[in-house]
């Protein structure tokens, strides 16, 4: 097994947590503690809140415990194995009787869960831009990175799915055979990530803030237009499971749905590499971009009598996803590396972009589907109308957008 596979296998752990702390939560709550929309939105704000400004502590004192001779790699694995435990007490929590103390629950046992996220996701994105030495290598390591990526997000859509008691009322997901696969493919990757051979980089003597690096224009300019764009992308995720349960009717079909979209993902990110790697970067992006629009908008149009139809936009969805996951972070290592910046703190604050993005489309959904009355759990629903423009119509639209921003401005990093 080479660097690059050493370093990216523990991609299918971060991957792994990453979809269900952000995609799960919010309908597991809901569904367990017969949770209102709008107490757990607010919930979620809070400590979506603590998470977006724990980025900022962690890309600090990251910097600070690599220049003190605490290496990114040791930060990685104690951070890990803290999650662990974590992301077990999170979705297998006691019994309460009130609402307010699974809330309390709730926004503690996130909050942290988030933070050691951070400091294990933030300093693993610093080590590849410090592994690849040029355009190439930082677009075949992102490959392999976002390839065992797929691989935990397939794994982590799966596993709630396998055994689920149908006896019963609410049939909650098996979230604790979730938690505990999670616990052995953290472990095992570890174990390989831990052979992986670099050179540490030696944090410089700039001001130790990690706010420092918007002086550098192209940072600055590609911030946000992967800001706007993860936006888009994350509309669908937060919308996914009400989408497969009202529009469908086809809830039991969603680790089915989630499952083909990251095959497919998974399947095309190699072809996308060897694309990448052949042609402009902005230039492939945006026909990829193009061909997500196009699948997606379809999802319009579906209803129940039309369900079967929504595997065929799963394919295509996922099919197109590879450059969204393989060209940001390329880009920003290459402008980290040609940057006096500390790496940390470029991926600090795309991490926190990232977070932004999430958080702001699963609390608007949520907070829109209250205002409008919109039930989990509720068989009829007459604000499900609202669905289909917040998994498809709008995110089209603002990716319309995007198209016109990675054109204007791709000179700029390529």
């Amino acid at each position: 097994m080479n660097n690059f596979s050493k370093y990216s296998i523990l991609a299918i752990t971060l991957s792994f947590i990453g979809l269900p702390i952000y995609v799960n939560i919010g309908d597991f709550y809901a569904t367990k503690y017969d949770l209102s929309l709008a107490f757990l939105g607010s919930c979620l704000f809070i400590v979506r809140f603590i998470d977006i400004f724990s980025d900022i502590f962690v890309g600090y004192y990251s910097n600070l415990l690599v220049r003190n001779n605490f290496s990114r790699s040791k930060i990685i694995k104690f951070s890990i194995i803290i999650l662990i435990f974590l992301f077990f007490a999170l979705f297998n929590p006691p019994n309460f009787n009130s609402k307010l103390s699974s809330g309390v629950w709730l926004i503690i046992i996130l909050a942290f869960t988030y933070i050691f996220f951070n400091f294990a996701l933030i300093n693993y994105e610093s080590i590849a831009a410090l592994i690849a030495k040029n355009d190439k290598e930082r677009i075949n390591i992102n490959s392999f990175k976002e390839f065992f990526g797929v691989i935990g997000l397939i794994l982590a859509a799966i596993t709630p799915y396998i055994a689920i008691d149908h006896n019963s009322t609410k049939n909650i997901q098996n979230y604790k055979l979730m938690t505990i696969s999670f616990g052995l493919i953290a472990m095992i990757s570890l174990f390989y990530f831990s052979k992986i051979k670099f050179n540490e980089y030696q944090i410089s003597s700039v001001k130790n803030n990690i706010f420092i690096v918007f002086r550098n224009k192209k940072f600055l300019t590609f911030s946000i237009i992967y800001l706007v764009n993860s936006i888009a992308i994350a509309l669908p995720s937060a919308n996914i499971i009400f989408y497969a349960r009202t529009i469908l009717n086809k809830e039991n079909l969603i680790g089915l749905y989630l499952a083909t979209y990251l095959i497919f993902t998974a399947l095309s990110i190699f072809l996308w590499k060897y694309l990448l790697n052949k042609y402009p970067i902005g230039k492939i992006w945006i026909i990829a971009i193009f061909g997500s629009i196009f699948s997606f908008i379809l999802a319009f149009f579906i209803d129940q009598n039309t369900a079967s139809l929504f595997i065929i936009i799963c394919v295509l969805t996922g099919f197109f996803a590879g450059p969204d996951l393989v060209v940001p972070p390329a880009i920003i290592a290459k402008i980290a590396k040609k940057s006096t910046y500390p790496i940390s703190s470029f991926f600090s604050i795309y991490n926190i972009l990232t977070k932004i993005a999430i958080s702001f489309a699963a609390s608007i959904s949520l907070f829109i589907l209250s205002y409008l009355d919109y039930s989990p759990t509720s068989i009829s629903n007459n604000s499900a109308y609202i669905i289909p423009y917040l998994y498809s119509l709008i995110p089209c639209i603002i990716r319309v957008m995007i198209i016109y921003l990675v054109i204007k401005y791709q000179k700029l990093w390529t």
